[in-house]
């Protein structure tokens, strides 16, 4: 299968990734971007390669911001040839290499007792402190960023450079893991390296990647206490959001039924979980990996997609705690989402699972980035007030702006490898049937024992529900295609070659339309986009009273630059007609909504309780994409409204 984004909404998202996001990234991890704080993370590498002086800095895993930097460079090379890129790459894939130890293995952080008596650190300090923290070290973690890299930039361009790098990595930690006697039998204290070998075993058909990633999977959570806090910890009482469960390493994973601990460790271990189910069937594992699944996604995730609503501890709390101001949803804990989300169709070919993809998509994914693809949110709440966000402890996550770069920054790269490889996200094959999963504007060549074809699909969603497809070329007997009816469309319509078809059946929530199709064969799929009022369930305290708007799947959100400030006081009403309008917001093609609603008055200064409810006045409402709020200056901002 080979898919192409040929034009709309992902190609412009994609250029702006590539033209912009990724050369300023290049150049934040060189700490030459004035006011980001300082990367160090090449700066690092030349360190480890024996090429520069100095201490290396940062977090242990600072080398996986050039992972992921040079994943989503490499799928940016499929689309646009940039001579320029194409050397940063090259660089920072000799960089890795030079600082790559005989046995395999790469840690900038972590150096060998040659590196660092290069460094001209006393023989009394100098100590090989590798495997040493397996629990905060994030070794193995690292290594897994590394891992994807060099799968992602084979797959892309097709060298090897990097992907002999990362072999002789993996290769490392066969030899040193294991259940075998003399191998070490621990498993990293943040889950990536599991779905990282998963990976390299699909690249290069290596089972000794795959065996090893099982046994990481098999022995997490079977010695809890390895994880859990110490004595000392134990008398400090905010390190009880940090036990074993924050790790993920509270129990196996076969007896694992609720999401806990810090979000992008637990949605990184249930991608590696499905990748084992797999391959190996494991039914134990299908049952927690499903129930981990549906406890998330119906009672722990919020209507953007984001996941993880406790800063302290980036972490899950209980089901339906969900509040808006103090929402953490780290952007990676998102993008994890939607990795697994696209991982989970090959278990069950049901829509549920394209459906929260998509919510992911457009709402906790883009939010993440600038509209101009230079700065970036970290967390990413559903209600701003500035000032609470200066003036509260609670709130010091919340930040009222994005910012260029992060001392920890996880996440801007990983926007950037998502939204490069959106194309392989677009369709899905399954038992010889194509699976139409999100829509925009592509070609797809496909070829199977039973058909081959070329199909071209145009459409303007998000913003419209018309999706219009061509038979380009089409070769084989009657086969279907699948179109997935959206979770948020009340009703469709098909015509095939201008003609409505009457009768059609929907399967798990896909439009099948059977055939022997012929070139110039058309479809067109419409679903219609009302503006919809969306609600909470009762369970979950803060929305009680509330309602948020959603057209087609992008959320909106209301900002006081466009409306009054005091966002609080605004009442919708739902009985008033809203209007939809396209828009432009910093230079972006937009949706607006427009309404009417209430704002209650404040009462006098001198009174902050009163037995006279506040007078109404009647205002124009103007609604924004949520995932474009913040591009226009510091605001408040709110998704879900009181209503009448």
């Amino acid at each position: 299968m080979k898919v192409t984004v040929s034009g709309g909404f992902w190609s412009k998202k994609r250029s702006v990734i590539s033209n912009i996001s990724i050369p300023y990234q290049w150049k934040v991890l060189g700490d030459q971007i004035a006011g980001a704080p300082r990367s160090n993370a090449l700066q690092n590498l030349r360190i480890a390669a024996g090429e520069s002086t100095g201490t290396v800095q940062g977090f242990p895993f600072q080398d996986t911001d050039v992972a992921k930097w040079l994943e989503a460079a490499s799928y940016s090379l499929r689309f646009s040839v940039d001579t320029q890129l194409e050397n940063s790459i090259q660089e920072a894939i000799r960089l890795i290499g030079a600082a790559q130890r005989d046995d395999g293995y790469i840690n900038s952080h972590f150096l060998s007792k040659e590196q660092q008596e290069k460094q001209g650190i006393p023989d009394i300090e100098i100590k090989d402190r590798r495997w040493e923290d397996l629990k905060w070290g994030h070794e193995l973690y690292t290594a897994g960023h590394l891992i994807e890299a060099g799968a992602a930039h084979y797959a892309a361009t097709g060298k090897e450079n990097l992907l002999s790098i990362v072999c002789k990595l993996a290769d490392c930690l066969v030899q040193t893991f294991g259940k075998e006697e003399g191998k070490q039998h621990l498993c990293c204290g943040h889950p990536e390296i599991e779905l990282a070998l998963f990976r390299l075993f699909e690249a290069t058909g290596n089972a000794s990647y795959k065996e090893l990633a099982l046994y990481f999977l098999d022995i997490r959570g079977t010695d809890p206490a390895f994880f859990s806090m110490t004595d000392s910890e134990k008398n400090d009482e905010m390190r009880k959001w940090l036990d074993a469960d924050y790790f993920a390493a509270h129990e196996p994973v076969r007896k694992m039924r609720t999401p806990a601990g810090h979000a992008v460790r637990a949605v990184y271990l249930y991608e590696a979980m499905s990748d084992a189910v797999f391959y190996t069937g494991d039914k134990e594992m299908k049952e927690a990996l499903f129930s981990l699944w549906n406890n998330m996604v119906s009672r722990q995730m919020y209507i953007t997609g984001g996941i993880g609503s406790q800063g302290w501890g980036e972490r899950f709390t209980i089901d339906y705690d969900l509040p808006n101001g103090v929402a953490y949803t780290e952007t990676c804990a998102s993008i994890g989402l939607f990795f697994l989300a696209s991982k989970m169709f090959r278990h069950n070919t049901s829509s549920c699972y394209a459906d929260i993809a998509e919510r992911v998509l457009y709402n906790g994914l883009l939010s993440g980035i600038s509209l101009d693809g230079t700065k970036y949110f970290y967390v990413n709440p559903l209600e701003v007030v500035p000032e609470t966000a200066d003036a509260r402890q609670d709130h010091m996550w919340v930040k009222k702006q994005r910012v260029p770069w992060f001392g920890c920054a996880c996440c801007p790269p990983n926007i950037a490898r998502l939204i490069t490889s959106i194309d392989q996200y677009l369709y899905t094959e399954k038992d010889g049937e194509v699976y139409f999963q999100h829509y925009a504007e592509s070609e797809l060549f496909y070829e199977s024992e039973s058909f081959k074809t070329v199909l071209e699909q145009k459409t303007d969603y998000p913003w419209s529900g018309d999706i219009y497809i061509t038979v380009k070329a089409f070769e084989g007997r009657a086969v279907p295609f699948n179109f997935r009816k959206p979770s948020w469309a009340d009703s469709f319509s098909v015509n095939v070659n201008g003609k409505p078809v009457e009768k059609v059946s929907v399967d798990k929530g896909y439009i099948r339309l059977e055939r022997v199709w012929r070139k110039d064969d058309t479809i067109k799929l419409s679903f219609p986009m009302q503006v919809k009022f969306m609600y909470s369930n009762p369970l979950v305290h803060e929305n009680a009273g509330k309602t948020a708007l959603q057209r087609g799947p992008v959320l909106f959100c209301l900002e006081s630059i466009d409306n009054t400030e005091n966002l609080s006081t605004v009442i919708i009403d739902q009985k008033e007609a809203i209007s939809v309008e396209k828009s432009v917001i910093a230079g972006c093609d937009s949706i607006v909504l427009r309404t009417k609603a209430y704002c209650e008055q404040p009462f006098d200064q001198d009174d902050l309780y009163s037995q006279t409810a506040p007078e109404r006045r009647k205002i124009d409402l103007r609604a924004i994409p949520y995932h474009q709020w913040g591009n226009r200056g510091e605001c408040e901002m709110r998704v879900w409204m009181r209503t009448v």
